[in-house]
């Protein structure tokens, strides 16, 4: 009579954790019959090349009195290799306080700068969340990099964009003005910013006049056709940083009056 005995566990080869995709033989102590699940193969040994970690159990018969035992083992398989090295962003300065690279699930990370105006320093560079400080004011490509390390080769990287902005040139809008209602016009005389860019706005006045080039600082403004006094405003603007401006009062004043000249008697 054949009587079910305790079996051996399920032999793996190669031995687990294995790489994903890695083909892998699973064989099962001897016995009469072999069910495999999942699968439903009939025989000892079975090849499979798991993706993840999968259980695998056998289900052996022994003879003909219908005695079966079920064994059962997992194959543990490293994830794939990834790398996330975060949203693109901005910051005013040169400090930039954490990227936001994903924690590798499996392998080690590595920061590292591929280009930018000057050079950078992090604070960690091994850390996905790391600080970094840059020498100039510009935009720079920064790279993680994470290798799998052992049992798995290969390596996954990905790029991430930081604009370390400047503070903006501080806005002058120029001297004060006056126009007279006709012809209703002014030029303006702002300085042009050598970090950031100006633009013209309406801050006060009796009608709403024409900005001709707003981000130009020698605009003109035209529409003035109503006495009193204009607001003008230049703001000088680089994001993220806080933007600089500055006020110029445009005052327009009634024509003089044409004197009327009478023939003399």
């Amino acid at each position: 009579v054949d009587v079910p005995r305790d079996p051996a566990g399920i032999t793996v080869t190669p031995t687990p954790p294995v790489c994903s995709g890695t083909p892998t033989t699973l064989t099962a102590p001897v016995a009469n019959t072999y069910l495999w699940n999942p699968g439903g193969a009939t025989t000892q040994a079975i090849n499979v090349t798991p993706t993840t970690t999968t259980n695998y159990d056998v289900t052996l018969g022994y003879g003909n009195n219908g005695c079966t035992n079920n064994i059962s083992t997992s194959v543990t398989v490293n994830p794939v290799v990834t790398a996330n090295a975060g949203p693109d962003d901005a910051t005013c300065g040169l400090t930039y306080p954490a990227l936001a690279a994903n924690t590798p699930a499996v392998g080690a990370g590595a920061w590292s700068q591929v280009s930018g105006p000057g050079t950078s320093t992090f604070t960690n560079g091994s850390s996905p969340t790391s600080g970094v400080t840059v020498t100039a004011n510009g935009i720079y490509l920064f790279r993680w990099t994470v290798a799998a390390g052992a049992p798995c080769p290969g390596s996954a990287q990905d790029d991430v964009q930081i604009n370390f902005a400047g503070d903006p040139s501080l806005a002058n809008a120029g001297t004060d003005k006056t126009a007279c209602v006709s012809p209703g016009n002014v030029a303006m005389t702002a300085t042009a910013p050598t970090v950031g860019a100006g633009a013209w706005t309406q801050v006060a006045g009796p009608v709403t006049a024409n900005i001709i080039s707003p981000t130009s600082p020698t605009t003109n403004i035209t529409g003035l056709n109503t006495t009193g006094t204009y607001t003008f405003r230049w703001t000088v603007s680089n994001a993220p940083c806080n933007a600089s401006f500055d006020d110029v009062d445009v005052v327009v004043n009634s024509n003089p009056a044409i004197p009327t000249i009478t023939g003399g008697g």
